[in-house]
C-alpha cells in the first residue's frame, strides 16, 4: 500500500474536505469545547424575575396617549389597555381564578383577546389558547388534559365546547367592566410562573402542552428587541394564532417596546391582497410570518414600495424566496426554534449574497449544541442533532412525565447543575463561521426497504432546484405493501406545456449526485398547491393520494416478444403504468425483494431457471432481453458481481462475509461517489455451485483474483472485506503482490482474529475456548440483545426470501423420503467457510492495512485495540464508524470514510 506521494495527493484531499465544509485539521476535544463556548456566549442581563405584564404595565406609563392597538376602525391606547387589563382581571378574581389556575382562551382574533391575554396573567393564572377555529375535538382535549377551571370565550361560541371548566362571556362581562377598579391587582407573580401551555402535534396524534414561564417569554422577546430589533416608532402587523407559539411575539414584543400591534382578522390572515390593503394603510413596518403567508403577499403584487422588516420562521426559508423578499423588504430575518425553547432560538439577518439559508446563531442567553447520539459535541461541517439549552428551555410538558424526560435532558455543558437542553429531533451542522445550518427533521423519518431517510434532507435538496418552489416528500405504501417515496413539487412555472417528464429526469439526475439511489423519490407529483394545518404549516396527511403510476412519459416501448413480457412483469410489480426499455430498474423503484419476484416470473414464463444476481448485471429491459435471447449463455453465475459498475474511478473490490449477498451491499455502494466502481465477490448462490467451490481460504482467493483480471488485469487494486471476507481479502493481497500486482489498499471491515481457531495452539487451544465462549455470552448479555437480532433479521431478509424460493425448486425434485435440511443452503456454506478459516494459517506479511471496526460490538473482542491482526501486518489505521457488525453496512460512516480512503490511495 502505498502513502501520499506528492503535492497533489495532498491538493485534493484538502479539496474533498473544503467542499464538505470540513475541516482537514480534525479540532481537538479542547479546540471544540473553546469554539462552541465562544458561539454560545449570549449572555445578556434582563429582568428574569419580572412578570411579562409589569413590564407592559411599564410602557403605559411611559407613553399613556400612544396607540398600543389597532384592530381594523378601533384603536386603543396604551393608558386604555392597561386600564381594561386591569378591570377584566379583577373580574376573573371575583370569578375565583387563583394563581397557577389554567384558563382557557377561545375568542376571533380582536383587540379584547389581547386585553384577555394579558388580564390572565395578571391574575397569576396560566393561559390555554385556543383557536375557536381548530376541530373541536382538539380543543376539548386541550381543555380536558389542562384541567382548565374557566374558559374564556364569547358568545358565538357559547355552549360549542364540552369541558367541566366553567364558561365566562366575553360580552357579558365587558357590560361590567366599568364595575372594577382600573388599578394593578395585587398578585405576585414573577419570572418562574408559568405564563401558558401551549399544545403542539404529538407524534402519538394527542397534543403534548409545553409549559412556558414569565422568565422564558421576557428572556426571548427581549432578545427579539434587540434583534431583529423593534422600536417604539414601529407597528407590527400580527397575522398568527394564538394557537401557535410564534404569535407570542406579535402580540407582547410590540407592547414590550412602546410600539404598536396591528391585528388582522382572521379572513384577511389568509388572504394576500387583504393583508397587503392593511400593511399600505396602516403603515405597517414589520410583519413575522411563515414562508406560505410571504408567498400570499408575493402573489398579492407586494413591492419594494412597501418596504418591511420581515421575519420568517415556522418552516424551511427556500433560497429562492429569500431572495424575492429581499429585492422587496427594507431586511430578511430568518428564524428558528421549537415551542419548547419559546418560540424562536436562533436569528440570522440574511442578504443577497448568502447562498445558504441559515438559521443564525442563537439569541440572548441560550445555548446550541449539534451532538451525535452519546451527546458529543460535533465540529463544523458534521451533521448531528440540534439540542439548544439556555433561558427559554421550557419547564417540561404538562401531564406527560415520561416525555419530558425524553425530551428535556440534564445539560452537560451548563456550568449550573440542574440546567436542561431540549432534544429537538432537528437534523443540523455547525457552518465554519458558527452559523447554523437546518437540514430537516431527524423524526420526519422514514424507512424505505430498510434504509431510514430522512424526508426533509430530500426536501432541502429539491428546494435547491431553480424550478422547484415547494417540495414536500413523504411515504406511501404501494399495492404490495411496500412503502415508496412521492415527492410532491409546486414549480415556479405552471407551463403545462413544459416537458413535465424532463423535468423529473433532471430532478432525479440532480438529487443522485448528492444522495443514494434509494433515496431519490420513486415518484414525483407536481401539484397547485399544498394543503394546510390551521397554523399554516403543511399537512402532510392531507396530501393526495395518486396511485404509484409512471413519472417517465417518455419512453421507448418493447421492440419484440421478449422485451414485451419483460415489460409487463415490470409494470405490475413495480406498480407502474409504463416502462421503457431503456428504463433502469432500481431507478424506477426496483429493490431486492422485487429483483427476486422478477426472477421468479421470468422463469414461470421462460421455464429456466437464473441467478438471482442476474438483475444487477443486465438492468434494463434491454439488456435483459438481450441476456435471455441469448438462452442464457451468460448465465453460469461468476463470483464477481457489478454492484456499481459506472464510474471513472478505479474500482472496489469488496470480498463479502459468510451469507453475504449482493442486495446487502447495495446501499454501499451508492452511498460511494458516483464515479466509484464496486464489485462484490462472494461465496455460491447456488447449491451446484458447491461442488466447484474451493475449500480453503487459499483456493477462494485465488478463484477471486482469477475473475478480477479478466475483467481488470493491470490494476492497480483497491480490496475490502467484511468479516471472513477480510481473512479472504488479505490472502487476495498477498497473493497478488506476489504476481506483481499493486495493491493500494486493503480494507478490512470488522473481522476479528484474535481466535482459538487462528491464534492457540497445542494445549491451550481447549482452554481458550471456554474463555472464548464464556466472554462471548456475557458480552450478548451485556449487548442489546433485541436490537442486534432486529439487525440480523433486517440483513437476512433478502436472503432468506431467496432460499424459500430455491428449496422450493428442490421440493418438486426431492424424493418422498428425501430429507430437505440436506437442501440448508446456509448452513452448508457456513460449514465451508467455517472449516476453511480453522485450516487457514496466518503467516506474517509487509502490508498495510485499514480496520473499519464497528462502534457496537457485536461479540467479545480480545484484542480491542487491533483485532489481532497486528502480528501478521506491517501497520494498522483503525476507523471505528457507526453500527453493529451487521448495521455497520447501512450506515453513513462507512462508505463516506471508505471513499476518503479510496481518494486517498487510488487518485
Amino acid at each position: 500500500m502505498n502513502g501520499i506521494t506528492n503535492n497533489n495527493d495532498l491538493k485534493s484531499i484538502t479539496s474533498f474536505f473544503e467542499k464538505q465544509e470540513i475541516s482537514l485539521i480534525a479540532p481537538t476535544t479542547e479546540e471544540l469545547s473553546r469554539q462552541l463556548a465562544e458561539w454560545n456566549n449570549t449572555k445578556y442581563d434582563y429582568p428574569a424575575h419580572t412578570a411579562l405584564h409589569k413590564l407592559i404595565s411599564g410602557r403605559a406609563v411611559e407613553c399613556p396617549d400612544k396607540t398600543a392597538i389597532t384592530f381594523g376602525e378601533q384603536k386603543i391606547t396604551y393608558k386604555i389597555l392597561n386600564e381594561q387589563v386591569n378591570q377584566l382581571a379583577a373580574i376573573l378574581i371575583k370569578n375565583e381564578v387563583k394563581k397557577g389556575d389554567r384558563v382557557g382562551l377561545a375568542l376571533d382574533r380582536s383587540a379584547e383577546m389581547v386585553i384577555a391575554l394579558l388580564a390572565i396573567m395578571k391574575t397569576g393564572a396560566v393561559y390555554i389558547p385556543l383557536d375557536p377555529q381548530f376541530p373541536l375535538n382538539r380543543i376539548n382535549y386541550m381543555l380536558e388534559d389542562s384541567q382548565a377551571v374557566i374558559l374564556l370565550t364569547s358568545i358565538k361560541y357559547k355552549n360549542h365546547f364540552q369541558s367541566p371548566a366553567k364558561e365566562l362571556l366575553i360580552e357579558e362581562l365587558w357590560e361590567t367592566l366599568d364595575n372594577y377598579p382600573a388599578t394593578d391587582p395585587e398578585v405576585e407573580v414573577n419570572g418562574n410562573d408559568l405564563v401558558y401551555i401551549l399544545y403542539t402535534s404529538g407524534s402519538t396524534g394527542l397534543p403534548k402542552g409545553a409549559q412556558i414561564t414569565h422568565q422564558n417569554l421576557v428572556n426571548f422577546l427581549i432578545s427579539m428587541q434587540r434583534a431583529p430589533g423593534l422600536t417604539a416608532t414601529d407597528k407590527l402587523l400580527a397575522v398568527t394564532t394564538i394557537s401557535f407559539d410564534i404569535a407570542g411575539l406579535e402580540l407582547y414584543l410590540p407592547l414590550l417596546a412602546g410600539a404598536e400591534i396591528v391585528i388582522a382578522d382572521t379572513k384577511a390572515t389568509k388572504d394576500g391582497w387583504a393583508l397587503l390593503d392593511i400593511i399600505k394603510k396602516e403603515k405597517v413596518s414589520v410583519l413575522q410570518a411563515t414562508p406560505y403567508t410571504w408567498r400570499l403577499l408575493l402573489e398579492a403584487g407586494w413591492d419594494a414600495s412597501t418596504p418591511l422588516k420581515v421575519i420568517c420562521g415556522g418552516e424551511a426559508l427556500p433560497l429562492e424566496l429569500s431572495q424575492k423578499i429581499l429585492e422587496r423588504a427594507s431586511s430578511l430575518w430568518n428564524v428558528y426554534g421549537p415551542t419548547e425553547t419559546t418560540i424562536w432560538s436562533t436569528v440570522k439577518q440574511l442578504t443577497s449574497a448568502d447562498e445558504v439559508i441559515s438559521i443564525g446563531r442563537p439569541i440572548n442567553n441560550t445555548a446550541i449544541y449539534i451532538v451525535d447520539k452519546y451527546l458529543n459535541p460535533l465540529a463544523p461541517g458534521i451533521p448531528g442533532e440540534i439540542y439548544i439549552g439556555g433561558d427559554g428551555v421550557a419547564m417540561g410538558y404538562l401531564n406527560r412525565p415520561e416525555l419530558t424526560a425524553e425530551k428535556f435532558v440534564e445539560d452537560p455543558f451548563s456550568k449550573q447543575a440542574g440546567n436542561k437542553m431540549y432534544r429537538t429531533g432537528d437534523l443540523g451542522k455547525f457552518m465554519p463561521n458558527g452559523e447554523i445550518e437546518c437540514l430537516g427533521r431527524i423524526d420526519a423519518q422514514v424507512k424505505i426497504r430498510g434504509y431510514r431517510i430522512e424526508t426533509g434532507v430530500l426536501e432541502y435538496q429539491l428546494a435547491k432546484e431553480n424550478d422547484i418552489k415547494q417540495a414536500v416528500v413523504i411515504a406511501r405504501p404501494d399495492k404490495f405493501g411496500v412503502d415508496k417515496l412521492l415527492a410532491f413539487i409546486i414549480t415556479k412555472n405552471t407551463d403545462e406545456a413544459l416537458n413535465t417528464t424532463a423535468r423529473i429526469h433532471n430532478w432525479k439526475a440532480v438529487l443522485k449526485n448528492s444522495l443514494p439511489d434509494y433515496m431519490v423519490p420513486d415518484n414525483f407529483i407536481i401539484v397547485p398547491a399544498m394543503p394546510l394545518t390551521p397554523n399554516g404549516k403543511i399537512d402532510k396527511k392531507a396530501l393526495p393520494d395518486p396511485e404509484i403510476s409512471d413519472t417517465v412519459k417518455l419512453h421507448t416501448g418493447p421492440r419484440n416478444e421478449t422485451e414485451a413480457v419483460l415489460t409487463g412483469i415490470w409494470q405490475e410489480l413495480l406498480g407502474l403504468q409504463q416502462v421503457g426499455i431503456y428504463d433502469n430498474f432500481f431507478d424506477l423503484g426496483g429493490h431486492s425483494l422485487l429483483a427476486l419476484r422478477v426472477i421468479a416470473n421470468v422463469e414461470k414464463v421462460t421455464s429456466k431457471q437464473f441467478p438471482v444476481n442476474v438483475l444487477f448485471e443486465y438492468q434494463t429491459i434491454e439488456k435483459f432481453a438481450e441476456f435471455l435471447e441469448e438462452d442464457g449463455k451468460k448465465s453460469k453465475l461468476q463470483s464477481l458481481v457489478p454492484i456499481k459498475a459506472a464510474g471513472n474511478n478505479k474500482p472496489l473490490y469488496v470480498v463479502s462475509g459468510i451469507n453475504g449477498t449482493a442486495f446487502a451491499f447495495v446501499r454501499f455502494a451508492n452511498m460511494l461517489d458516483a464515479e466509484q466502481p464496486v464489485y462484490l465477490l462472494q461465496e455460491p448462490q447456488e447449491i451446484g455451485e458447491m461442488e466447484e467451490f474451493p475449500a480453503t481460504v487459499e483456493g477462494i482467493a485465488a478463484t477471486y483474483i482469477d475473475q478480477i483480471l479478466k475483467q481488470n488485469p493491470d490494476g492497480p487494486f483497491a480490496i475490502a472485506g467484511h468479516c471472513f471476507g477480510g481473512i479472504i481479502a488479505f490472502e487476495m493481497a498477498k497473493q497478488m503482490e506476489k504476481m506483481g500486482k499493486e495493491v493500494k489498499l486493503l480494507a478490512l471491515m470488522d473481522i476479528d482474529i484474535s481466535d482459538f481457531e487462528t491464534l492457540q495452539p497445542g494445549m491451550k487451544k481447549n482452554l481458550y475456548f471456554i474463555k472464548h465462549k464464556i466472554q462471548n455470552e456475557l458480552h450478548k448479555i451485556y449487548k442489546n440483545t433485541y436490537l442486534f437480532v432486529a439487525h440480523r433479521q433486517l440483513f437476512f431478509k433478502y436472503r432468506n426470501e431467496y432460499h424459500r424460493r430455491l428449496l422450493n425448486k428442490y421440493k418438486k425434485i426431492a424424493k418422498p423420503n428425501y430429507n430437505i435440511e440436506e437442501y440448508n443452503f446456509s448452513q452448508k456454506v457456513t460449514q465451508l467457510y467455517e472449516k476453511a478459516k480453522k485450516n487457514y494459517q496466518f503467516t506474517p506479511y509487509n502490508i498495510d492495512v485499514i480496520i473499519f471496526r464497528a462502534k457496537i460490538a457485536s461479540y467479545h473482542r480480545d484484542d480491542k485495540k487491533f483485532s489481532g491482526w497486528k502480528p501478521f501486518v506491517n501497520s494498522i489505521e483503525v476507523r471505528d464508524v457507526e453500527g453493529d457488525h451487521l448495521t455497520m453496512l447501512e450506515s453513513n460512516d462507512l462508505p463516506t470514510i471508505l471513499q476518503q480512503d479510496l481518494n486517498r490511495y487510488l487518485k
